[in-house]
């Protein structure tokens, strides 16, 4: 398993092939954020505008024998940063895939500068608040009725830098 940004690949002579990999990349995940957040996708412009702007880091995971993306993340990162999402594909889930990104994210932050991460999770998502519990994530507080189709509160946690 491969965790990179795409878009951060060399320059030079290999930048077309980069560009045409972060294209291609960019499709993939835009694909699974279709698949998996059916009532609100990030549409594959916002993923494409959050590798040019310098506050957000796009990961992608890929499984390294075969080329296929897995899953994404995405953390904004200001005084504060922001795990907008994090994802992995059904079939590959239960596999450290998000443990994995999760970990690169919150180093990421800190070195950036960020006092902490923050995020909104369905309160009834149970494998990602574990997930965001064991990598020292804390609840904050509530968003009532934050999420719709279905309609659901959001969990607000945080991570301290």
């Amino acid at each position: 398993m491969r965790i990179f940004a795409p878009g951060c690949g060399s320059r030079g002579a290999q930048g077309d092939q980069d560009a045409a990999r972060t294209e291609a990349v960019l499709d993939r995940i835009a694909g699974i954020d279709e698949m998996l957040f059916k009532s609100n996708p990030w549409g594959r412009k916002s993923f494409a505008d959050s590798v040019q702007n310098e506050f957000d880091l796009l990961l992608a995971a890929e499984e390294e024998e075969t080329g296929e993306i897995l899953g994404y993340g995405l953390l904004r990162s200001f005084d504060d940063a922001e795990l907008i999402r994090i994802a992995v594909v059904p079939e590959a889930r239960r596999r450290g895939i998000a443990g994995r990104m999760l970990s690169v994210m919150t180093d990421h932050a800190g070195k950036c500068g960020a006092s902490g991460i923050f995020l909104e999770v369905r309160s009834s998502n149970t494998p990602a608040i574990g997930l965001y519990r064991s990598a020292g994530f804390k609840e904050e507080g509530v968003r009532k009725g934050y999420y719709h189709d279905p309609k659901e509160d959001a969990l607000i946690m945080r991570y301290s830098c």
